[in-house]
Formats: C-alpha cells, structure tokens, sequence
C-alpha cells in the first residue's frame, strides 16, 4: 500500500490534534489524474459564532449540553484514460469517546449508531457503479452530541474511499491494484479536542431601596457567575437620591465594591433623598455704589466708589434656608487686615459705623446660619469722619453679671445692643461687647445720642436674652445701666424617622412650652438636628411634622453637674396615608 501511495503522489496523515487540527490533503493536487481525497471535522463554539477544532466547556454539573459537529468529506478523481469503467463507494464513521453521546436522527446523512462501541457509521455516503468519467464531490456531515460527563474528549472521524476495477483497465495498471481484491481503498482521518469542565454557577441577586432610586451596575455583566468570580458592583443614583450604604450580603458604603461569588448572593442598595445644600446669601443694601453721603444721609452721586463723610449706618439684606445665627460687620483700612467692628444677632441687619477714618476702606458683611454655612459681600469706600457726633451724647455704660452667681459672677463676652426708638421702628445704633478679662471683665459702654428713648438688649451664649427701655434727657451726659441674665441650658436632639435606620427628618416644627406658658418655637435642620436654649424649669416639647403623627415629651431642664446641654431625640411614626 506504500507503493501505491508513492505511485499516486498522496500524502496520507492522520492526526491527532490537541491545540490546532491538520487539514489533510494530497501533497501533489495538481495531478488531477490520480485521487485528491480529504476530510476536516469542526465543532460548533456558540460563543464566538464560529467552527473550531479545539473547544472549552465550563457547565454546571446535570445541565443539558448539545455539541454540533461538522465533518467535511473532499473527493476528486479522474481515470488515466477514458473510456474505462471503475466502480468507487464512500463510508465514514465517527468514534466517539465515553463521555458523548450521539444524538439519534440528528445527523443529515442516513447513519448507523453501534452502542456498543459508541461509533456512528455511514454506510451509503457514496456509490458509483462502471463509471468513466471524474468524480468531484464535497460532503458536509452534521451531527450532534450530548455531554454525559466531564474531561477530554478527542473525537475522530474517518472517511474510506473503495476504488475497484477490471485488470485489463489503466487504472488497474496505473495504481498497481492487488490482483487478488481487484481493489485499493484511501483512509483519511480528523480529529477535535474538546475540555469539558463541571463548575459551579451561583447566582447574584439586586435589589434597589427605595425601589427607583436608582440601579447598580455589574462587571462582569449578567447575573450567574461561576464559582470564585470577583464581580463589582457600582450604584448609580437616580436623580434626587444619593447612594447610602449596601446591604444583604454586602455592607459598608464603598462605591464601587466588590463580591465574590461563592455562594448564591443577595444585595441590596440602599439610596436617601439627596439634599441641597442650605443656601444663604448676603449683599450690602447701604452705603450703595457710586454715592456721597453726609452725615449718614445721601446726598449725591460719585463716578465711582461710595464715598462717606461722617458716620454712616451699614445695612444688609440676609436671607438663608436655615436659620441665621449671626451677622458680623468688618472694616479693613487699605494693606490691613479686617478688624470685626460689630456682631448682630437678629434681622433688621445694621451697624452705625461713626469713628476717625480718612482714606480707603473695605467693608466686609459676613452672615453664618446655625450650622455655620456661611456667604459674604463687600464694598470699597472712601471715608472721611473726625467722629465729631452730631447734638449731645450721653455715655451708656454698667456691668452684666450672672443672676445665679454670687462670686464672680460677671459675665464676660456678652453683646449689648442699643436701638433707638422712632415712632414704631427700633433702630439699631451701637453696641458693645462686654470684656472677658479681669479689669474689665463684664463692663460694657455705649455712647448714645441724648434726647431720645432707646431699647438696650443684653445676650450671652448660655443665658436668657434680656432687654429693657430706657430715656435719655437731652442733658444727661452719663447712665449706669446694670443687667442680670438667668444662665439657660442647651436642650438639643434629632427628630427621626421610626425604624431601625432613623434617618432625620428635616422642617419639623418644634414647640416648647413652660410652665408659666411660655412658647419658644424652632425647626429641626439637616438631619433632623435641633437646638434651643431654655431656663431651668418643667416643660413640654411637642413635634409635628407633615406625614408623621405627632409626638410631646415632657422634660426637666436643671443645671448639671457634668455636662452643659440635654439630649432629647423623637421617633415619629408615618401616618397612614403616607404609608
């Protein structure tokens, strides 16, 4: 048979591939007088769309897998001379190894399947009788299989060409066909490789809450993922809403995070409502660009900055979604440094400015809320003033003391403020600060036109506000004004939802009454946060907010020890409508 090959220039090879297949081909083609005869086989990879001689499986183990083959048959064969007859049959079979099984009537050829050996057959691919003339004919053999186990799995298929013919023919002559048969057959052969591995497959489960406030992103992408896969998740939030923190079998607040896939997983992304920044805003209402005035009153327009003769009373419109803690009115003379001048507490904002100047000025207004967001503006100004005030002035002055102390007990740093009355309206006209040192330790003084009736209010951090009026007769050149204040205590807390996570509700409306009937009012914050400074005593605290039903406490404030404020938080159950 080795003779006859070489006769027919065929180049036969079977192989046995492992990472690539071999095509197997006759060496010399171009000899179209002796037989071309070669076969191919493929396997079908569904992931990439495409045949392939080489093929990885991953599959969980009891899943149903179907492989589709592909074995390509090439035969082509012409007689030395013709007219001569030959006859010429086609068979092929398929060795399937232990681990695949053939689906019966899945091939498009009629086959043969022997159990026994596992082996498909096709008898009747072929059958020429006293042919003549060339045979050029391709076949492409379909069929499937079934994984029954995990491991290699080498597939084989062979394809045999059976040549017969007369002794008195040249193709007899030609090939040196064995006289005792009258015949010579050519076997071709192809092979795939396929690895087929039982893993596990677990599955990933997400959830969103509150259900729309966003989505959580995968990579890899999916949903199943084979044991030991790392997959990390990304929350995205949905417009209005802010990643929280996760839950389930992840936990923290890290964005992006990652999970391993060990086991069948549940998450879940917690998102809350986003909130804005509180806004607060300030601009300087007086003195306004571009404007001469005298003697607090304007008078003219300048081409450029303000320009002041005398004192001038400074103004500022504040506005903030938070309540404002405080005001502070600056002045910095040209290449120095701002020096605070004045601290107001409450609305309408003004400070009269009435000291020697000459030259350029900025003056600077900075108002801060009660959780110390803050906003600023400023003003560059020419100032002119020999602080010569205008009509008599009477010196204000007296100390601030501690109601409850008996030793020491001046109160240092607390601001008092004199507005003057006009008709209804309390115009603010100076303050002062009283010294926190011991020389001068809770000694206030104001100077004050004469003549007119002002209200002098005294606070302090820590204390109950006090004020009271008082006249100046127009020859009064000084008064002794003494305060006492009642120390208070911090009462603050959260007002929050009812639940494990309470989360803070925000605007809730906070009403404190005491025991005489006394009502102070504030709101819960960001957060829910509150404060508010009450006197020793008994009192109720009650809570409203929309959506939730009301809550009171009944509480006692008294001095502490240890300690300088009281903590008192509200759970508010919703209602049932918002439910």
């Amino acid at each position: 048979m080795r003779e006859v090959a070489r006769k027919i220039g065929i180049f036969v090879a079977v192989a046995i591939l492992s990472t690539t297949s071999l095509f197997v081909v006759l060496a010399d083609q171009e000899k179209i007088d002796s037989p071309m005869f070669a076969v191919e086989k493929m396997v079908w990879n569904e992931e990439k769309k495409e045949w392939v001689d080489y093929l990885d499986i991953k599959a969980e183990e009891g899943d149903d897998v179907t492989l589709r083959f592909n074995c390509t048959i090439k035969f082509r064969y012409t007689p030395p001379s013709v007219p001569e007859e030959y006859n010429l049959s086609l068979i092929a079979f398929d060795y399937l190894p232990n681990n695949l099984k053939y689906v019966e009537g899945s091939s498009n050829y009629p086959a043969v399947y022997w159990k026994n050996n596992n082996t498909i057959y096709w008898p009747n691919l072929l059958q020429i009788q006293s042919s003549s003339g060339s045979v050029n004919i391709t076949f492409n053999i379909y069929f499937n299989a079934t994984v029954l186990d995990e491991g290699k799995a080498i597939n084989n298929f062979t394809a045999i060409a059976y040549l017969w013919c007369d002794e008195s023919s040249s193709t007899y002559k030609e090939l040196q066909i064995e006289p005792s048969t009258h015949s010579i057959y050519i076997k071709r052969s192809d092979t795939v490789e396929i690895s087929i591995v039982y893993v596990n497959y677990y599955k990933l489960n997400v959830e969103v809450d509150p259900e729309g406030a966003g989505s959580v992103v995968l990579n890899p992408a999916g949903g199943t993922y084979e044991e030991g896969t790392s997959v990390e998740l990304t929350a995205v939030a949905s417009d209005g809403y802010v990643f929280d923190h996760w839950g389930g079998n992840l936990s923290g607040s890290d964005n992006p995070t990652t999970i391993v896939m060990d086991s069948n997983k549940s998450v879940v992304a917690y998102f809350i409502e986003s909130i804005t920044p509180p806004s607060i805003n300030v601009s300087i209402v007086k003195p306004i660009p571009k404007s001469l005035y005298l003697n607090d009153q304007k008078v003219f327009f300048t081409p450029r900055r303000p320009v002041i003769i005398g004192p001038i009373t400074i103004e500022a419109n504040v506005s903030a979604d938070e309540p404002i803690s405080e005001v502070d009115f600056y002045i910095a003379k040209a290449g120095s440094e701002e020096v605070l001048k004045y601290r107001d507490y409450s609305a309408p904002y003004k400070y009269m400015l009435d000291e020697r100047a000459f030259g350029l000025y900025t003056i600077i207004v900075k108002a801060y809320d009660i959780y110390d967001n803050s906003a600023e503006d400023n003003i560059s100004v020419f100032m002119l003033n020999f602080h010569r005030s205008v009509g008599n002035v009477t010196i204000v002055s007296g100390m601030v003391f501690d109601y409850n102390k008996l030793i020491n007990g001046k109160i240092g740093g607390a601001i008092v403020t004199a507005y003057r009355q006009n008709d209804s309206e309390l115009i603010k006209v100076d303050s002062d600060r009283t010294g926190r040192f011991l020389f001068n330790k809770g000694r206030y003084r104001l100077r004050l036109e004469s003549g007119y009736n002002y209200y002098i209010e005294v606070s302090a951090k820590g204390y109950e506000t006090v004020g009271r009026y008082i006249s100046i007769a127009n020859n009064e050149t000084t008064r002794i004004e003494n305060f006492y204040l009642n120390g208070t205590i911090l009462v603050k807390g959260k007002v929050m939802k009812s639940g494990l996570l309470g989360r803070g509700i925000r605007g809730a409306n906070i009403t404190v009454v005491g025991e005489g009937g006394k009502i102070y009012n504030t709101t819960s914050g960001l957060f829910g946060k509150y404060s508010i400074y009450l006197l020793p005593g008994n009192y109720t605290i009650f809570v409203h907010a929309d959506g939730y039903n009301d809550t009171f406490k009944d509480i006692t404030v008294k001095y502490k020890l240890i300690g300088k404020s009281i903590k008192v938080n509200f759970k508010l159950e919703a209602t049932e409508e918002a439910s």
